[in-house]
């Protein structure tokens, strides 16, 4: 459904990142944060790098607990960009397998938006997911042989 029916589509694409607000839903689960690549201090870093990145003006990391069941997210990936111009339209940009998509369909930028909004009330706020990420980053931390026998925090 890519569509550039819109004046400006074409330029709304090229602007920076200053004159846009994206909002994501990643289809990532959260579990593969424990999918072990390398050893436990690898894995320590990069979930660490994770939680220091959650600071970061205009990052947002949110968890959502698998104890929580599915989610919206699973769906699939998406990024709903708005711009600060309002002559310029919302687009939704997602990915699929061998394939992405720009969309611009009104019934599919509201059904998106409604998607977003769930998983602001399902996710961990921020300063959680912070934690959440930090208390994972400790398990990798901790001797052990076996990486894949570690324990979630959160996750019962």
């Amino acid at each position: 459904m890519l569509s550039n029916g819109h004046a400006g589509f074409g330029r709304r694409l090229g602007e920076t990142h200053q004159q846009q607000c994206w909002q994501g839903a990643p289809s990532r689960p959260h579990f593969v944060l424990r999918l072990v690549v390398g050893d436990r201090k690898l894995m320590n870093d990069q979930v660490m790098h994770l939680a220091f990145m959650a600071n970061a003006h205009g990052v947002s990391i949110r968890i959502i607990p698998a104890s929580l069941g599915p989610h919206a997210a699973m769906r699939g990936s998406f990024m709903r960009m708005d711009y600060a111009d309002d002559d310029d339209l919302p687009v939704v940009y997602a990915e699929h397998a061998g394939t992405s998509v720009f969309m611009d369909d009104t019934a599919v930028l509201e059904e998106h938006a409604a998607v977003l909004k769930r998983l602001d009330r399902t996710a961990l706020d921020k300063g959680q997911s912070r934690w959440w990420l930090v208390n994972l980053a400790s398990e990798y931390d901790q001797p052990g042989d076996d990486p894949h026998a570690l324990g979630l925090p959160g996750m019962a």
